[in-house]
């Protein structure tokens, strides 16, 4: 964040958690408990064009979840 990026999840999302990745070992998507890894860094001008970011959790096939990420038109 000291280089001037904008997290566009929490941009999006303020307060929410929006876990991206779940231990297979200690079963932690199973408990809900999750970490977050995976991250959408953007430029201010990026950002401002964001119209939604979001954490595909009920993927399954990895300890990540993919992110996606909806621009508005310039």
């Amino acid at each position: 964040m000291d280089a001037g990026l904008v997290d566009a999840f929490r941009a999006q999302h303020p307060g929410v958690y929006g876990y991206t990745y779940f231990s297979a070992r200690a079963k932690a998507r199973e408990s809900g408990k999750g970490w977050r890894l995976d991250y959408f860094l953007t430029s201010p001008a990026l950002a401002a064009r964001c119209h939604d970011c979001f954490v595909l959790q009920q993927w399954l096939g990895s300890d990540h979840c993919p992110l996606g990420l909806v621009l508005k038109d310039a």
